[in-house]
């Protein structure tokens, strides 16, 4: 198998091949879907360049009044096994007439320079800094045991030192997949001594460390991930779970109807790579792992624990598991083995899936993949699915100068935005509630939301593509945040002046993928979905009442005479909601 096949015309430079974003200097770009774009900085806006519509159709052939080109710009016709991928004129062998014999470090053949010569085929980042001469972080393509027809693509990090990392991009973070929970119990919060179990934060991972040389997944990496926190003491304990496990405690509640299984799932479609390791459950009174599992995902459930042992029990990896050993009531049902190696996940090479530039998930992917492109629109792929493609608004790409791979999350100053297209002048329009002077206090209209293309989640609180129209002086508020809208803040008008606003977001291909909640004083409301979901309408009133995505509702209250109802804890206040890609 070659890395390389016959190009008749436009040959690539031979460091295009081996990696995109190394410094490679390229006379053309290309965008996500391969169509070439121009280059240069003035003319690179991630516009693509597309023909005129008079050259369509199958009629190319050219005016019988154009010149003939120079016999000396004419493509040579080479002949079977023969190549000219340098337009010297001269014919050379194809890799598979050269049979070079490539091996080791320099295992593929190639002739896109108009020479059959052998290339490397890294197994890792550290190999890769090595043998390509750079030490600069972003997307490089790996081997698997150096073996030319085992490509994957790799995000390579710390590339500068004497220990660079590898990672694996992760294809899917919609819904459940990469999530892993953790469940707990606590005094509810009618603080009468009774106790409730509830998922106390949920670890969601982008991508993995590996190690290439035996592909085994570091589980308690967590660079790539964010924690959401559903308990505040849980947050300042930093818990977090690792990769492919789950963990509940809800067995410290006698009665079993009050209990909470944990779960995750581990889900690898659109990676190369294939889960190949068993699952065991362990810790205090474990559930029986049962499971519905494939090559590429495993779904986790477990719930355990002891009332008098205030411990926990836990479901991931073998090699995970066995280091903690089962045990119920005091009897051991399995020792622990803390000789053995620390828990990992061991994968095995599939391939069969496009690189990560064919199919770039986020804006960073793009910027890394070619490193002139400035901020506008590119295409992305929601999961990393071929079928999923959508059109971001890219912010922040000039502001990004190093080649060195951010571990801000969403934090960085490279940031996607969905566009929202008009459909109606209520379109994505959020309104306060006002009064009989001013039926709307305050009102903001969105041209996009900012939107995270891993897990999908909108900050609802960013403003960079919106306007806000202040119609009532004395508002509290100068704008009204994405998806949460709210009534008059005074005891008046019978409900007459209500919040409103409409999530709409037909053309994006995306839908509203959450629930909201009603919170203030003797809130009144609701939401109505329409377009298969694409469209929520909501409205509310109160004294003050509002209307919000349900995680952002979990640290507020509503009071109507009858006492105030607590909502519970959450530590995100931006990203609180949730679309998804049908």
């Amino acid at each position: 198998m070659f890395l390389a096949r016959r190009l008749p015309i436009y040959p690539l430079p031979l460091c295009a091949l081996l990696i995109l974003g190394s410094g490679c200097l390229l006379k053309t770009d290309a965008d996500a879907e391969g169509r070439e774009v121009l280059s240069s900085p003035e003319k690179d806006q991630g516009v693509v360049t597309l023909p005129p519509e008079d050259m369509g159709g199958d009629d190319m052939t050219a005016p019988e009044d154009m010149p003939t080109p120079p016999v000396d710009m004419m493509p040579t016709a080479c002949g079977e096994g023969e190549q000219d991928n340098d337009g010297d004129g001269t014919c050379a062998p194809t890799c598979e007439v050269a049979n070079l014999g490539c091996s080791g470090e320099q295992a593929a053949c190639d002739d896109s320079s108009g020479a059959a010569t052998c290339v490397p085929t890294p197994f890792s980042c550290a190999q890769a800094s090595v043998l390509l001469e750079t030490t600069d972080d972003g997307i490089y393509t790996l081997y698997v045991g150096n073996d030319p027809g085992k490509p994957w693509s790799a995000i390579c990090v710390d590339m500068n030192t004497g220990a660079p990392k590898t990672y694996l991009p992760l294809g899917v973070n919609s819904g459940d997949s990469n999530r892993f929970e953790f469940v707990d119990i606590r005094e509810t919060l009618t603080f009468d001594g009774t106790y409730e179990a509830i998922v106390m934060a949920v670890t969601t991972f982008w991508m993995v460390r590996i190690d290439p040389s035996n592909l085994r997944v570091d589980l308690d990496d967590f660079t790539f991930s964010v924690t959401d926190y559903y308990d505040n003491d849980t947050r300042v304990s930093g818990k977090q779970v690792p990769f492919g496990t789950a963990e509940s405690c809800s067995k410290q509640i006698a009665d079993p109807n009050n209990r909470l299984s944990a779960r995750g799932k581990i889900d690898l479609t659109n990676t190369p790579f294939k889960i190949d390791q068993s699952f065991l459950s362990a810790g205090e009174c474990p559930d029986v792992v049962n499971e519905s599992s494939s090559d590429s995902s495993y779904t986790l459930r477990i719930d355990g624990g002891d009332e008098q042992e205030e411990a926990c029990a836990v479901v991931g990896p073998q090699s995970y598991a066995v280091r903690i050993g089962s045990r119920c009531n005091g009897s051991v049902t399995s020792p622990s083995d803390t000789e053995g190696p620390e828990g990992f996940l061991q994968l095995s090479y599939e391939g069969g899936v496009p690189s990560l530039q064919e199919v770039p998930k986020t804006c960073l992917e793009l910027k890394f993949a070619n490193f002139s492109r400035v901020s506008g629109q590119y295409t992305l792929y929601a999961d990393r699915d071929p079928e999923k493609p959508w059109t971001a608004l890219c912010r922040g790409m000039e502001a990004f100068s190093q080649k060195r791979f951010p571990l801000d999350g969403r934090d960085g100053v490279i940031k996607e935005y969905l566009e929202l297209p008009e459909q109606d002048g209520a379109s994505n329009l959020m309104q306060a509630g006002g009064d009989a002077s001013n039926s709307v206090s305050v009102e903001t209209k969105y041209r996009a939301i900012r939107l995270d293309p891993n897990t999908f989640e909108v900050d609802v609180v960013d403003l960079q593509e919106a306007d806000s129209t202040k119609r009532n002086p004395n508002a509290g508020e100068s704008s009204v945040k994405y998806g949460i809208v709210y009534s008059t803040t005074a005891e008046c008008c019978d409900r007459t002046y209500p919040g409103a606003g409409k999530v709409d977001l037909r053309g994006t291909g995306f839908v509203v993928d959450d629930t909201f909640d009603l919170v203030g004083n003797c809130p009144m409301g609701g939401v109505s979905f329409t377009s298969q979901g694409a469209v929520a309408d909501l409205t509310v009133t109160g004294f003050p009442g509002t209307i919000i995505p349900h995680r952002g509702a979990l640290n507020l209250s509503t009071d109507c005479g009858n006492g105030l109802q607590f909502f519970g804890y959450y530590s995100e206040t931006d990203f609180i909601l949730r679309l998804a890609y049908p």
